[in-house]
């Protein structure tokens, strides 16, 4: 007779009855564990609420790993760019301390975050509703305990054109490209509500801010008077709401290119201290849009930026999509512009080179002098951006000339006339360049200079 056939067979049942006793031992010991401990597992905005009350607001001892990252970021006290090390929150677990109540973290992924508290010391609910309160004050500019400053550009790309052949002509392989994406906007180098800098306190990182922003435009009365109703609108939340009125604008911004749409709109953001959601609609498909979107919308108020909508669509044809791609369509864009979600705080402003190609469902001058656009909801106003004017002219060759006497650039204003914005400020830069590097600091009023 063989028994070695069932000497295995007994064998192989045996290791199975060892492993369902052992999996029955992992759940009476994980319900043991949580008797004694609460363990949280948290991904999407509340793991970004969590990060930050974790850096701002607790302690983290070092006994254990620490995780640096390293990226370029513009350093305000120096005036340029410098690499700068944040400190992130370690992937091991690692103790840290709210006032003296002890708890576990780990960060097994860069979207995602686990805390394990003691059940009876914690109220883990009351935890994490104070972090999660924080976190909308500071989205709402209603506390300065992080940073006084929400001035900053964000950019939310999309994965259309990103799947193509690589330089070896081979297919990019997309696992895990879409996820990657997903957070790339979330967790990506240096972010003042997320990151511990080290060397430099958050107020001092971030984009460069230029004195009183709004001072250094040369904006002509139409744009003043824009300035001015951004501001009321900005300081009216509680009047809009209480009027069942959404708490939106929406401004189509036109002219041709240099005429300073884009300068402008970053002079107004940080005038009325608020971030810009630069949207690459280009690169995205309709889920881009709405993940972006969606996004954008926690970080109310906040600017919402179309650059050069002319260069997406013609009419409702996009116009930016290439081969088999499918692209942003016409009406996702209006959906979000004036849908059913809620758009409060949502300051869309649209950039266009070419009026003509813009459909008027977005809203386009009415052809009269009213600047009321003509779809109000979508786009509330329009600002045409023209060759600058003679003051406009003047007020850039004072700031940029003004070491030298005015006879000498005041030549500049007739020579410039008809110059957009860009093409002025060159024009005046290069004869106060010439000027300094030749040291000519009183050259004879008889001198003539050609740009």
């Amino acid at each position: 007779m063989d028994f070695g056939g069932g000497a295995v067979v007994g064998g192989i049942a045996g290791v199975g009855i060892l492993g369902a006793l052992w999996n029955q031992l992992g759940i009476y010991w994980s319900k043991l564990v949580g008797l004694f401990f609460v363990q949280l597992e948290l991904s999407g905005p509340a793991s970004r609420a969590l990060f930050m009350f974790l850096i701002n607001k607790c302690r983290c001892t070092r006994w254990g790993r620490i995780e640096l990252i390293s990226c370029d970021e513009y350093v305000r006290p120096l005036r340029r760019n410098q690499v700068i090390a944040t400190e992130l929150i370690p992937t091991e677990p690692t103790v840290w301390f709210y006032g003296k109540l002890p708890f576990i973290v780990a960060r097994p992924n860069p979207a995602c975050i686990k805390l394990t508290m003691i059940r009876f010391v914690c109220n883990y609910r009351d935890f994490l509703t104070n972090a999660i309160t924080i976190y909308n004050e500071y989205n709402n500019n209603k506390t300065t305990s992080i940073t006084s400053d929400r001035f900053f550009i964000r950019r939310f790309s999309g994965e259309v054109g990103r799947h193509q052949r690589s330089e070896n002509n081979q297919p990019t392989s997309p696992g895990g490209t879409a996820e990657q994406a997903k957070f790339s906007g979330d967790f990506n180098g240096f972010e003042k509500e997320t990151s511990y800098p080290l060397g430099w306190t958050r107020d001092q990182l971030g984009q460069p801010l230029v004195g009183s922003s709004m001072d250094n435009l040369s904006l002509q009365p139409q744009m003043l008077i824009a300035v001015e109703e951004a501001k009321r609108w900005r300081e009216s939340e509680t009047w809009f709401k209480d009027r069942h009125i959404p708490w939106k604008r929406g401004w189509l911004l036109y002219g041709k290119p240099g005429t300073g749409k884009t300068a402008f709109t970053r002079a107004l953001a940080q005038h009325l201290n608020m971030p810009i959601m630069l949207f690459d609609l280009p690169t995205m498909s309709n889920q881009d849009f709405v993940a972006a979107w969606d996004r954008a919308n926690a970080f109310a108020p906040c600017i919402v930026l179309f650059e050069d909508l002319d260069n997406v669509f013609h009419g409702r044809k996009n116009v930016a999509v290439t081969g088999m791609e499918q692209g942003l369509t016409f009406d996702c864009l209006l959906n979000a512009m004036d849908g059913v979600t809620n758009t409060d705080g949502m300051f869309i402003i649209v950039t266009t080179n070419d009026v003509s190609k813009i459909d008027p469902a977005i809203g386009v001058s009415d052809g009269t002098a009213s600047t009321i656009a003509s779809r109000p909801g979508r786009v509330d106003r329009t600002i045409e951006f023209t060759p600058l004017d003679a003051s406009g002219r003047e007020k850039m060759a004072v700031r940029i000339l003004r070491d030298f006497p005015k006879q000498l650039w005041e030549y500049l204003l007739k020579e410039g006339e008809g110059d957009s914005g860009a093409q002025f400020q060159e024009r005046c830069c290069r004869v106060a360049l010439r000027l300094f590097w030749e040291k000519c600091i009183q050259p004879s009023d008889e001198q003539v200079i050609h740009v």
